[in-house]
């Protein structure tokens, strides 16, 4: 199972109203999606953070 289909489900989840604590969990779920994907790449390209932020 890849890290977009386990965002994919914890989005699904979410109710459907738009009350800001819900705005601020699907953000977080977002940030997290997106740093796993980048961390994700960096290690199969065999970066360090520090290779990968220069």
């Amino acid at each position: 199972m890849t890290v977009y289909t386990n965002v994919r489900k914890n989005v699904a989840k979410l109710p459907d109203t738009d009350t800001p604590v819900n705005e601020n969990l699907h953000i977080r779920q977002i940030d997290k999606h997106v740093g796993d994907r980048i961390r994700e790449r960096r290690i199969m390209m065999g970066y360090t953070q520090q290779e990968m932020a220069s």
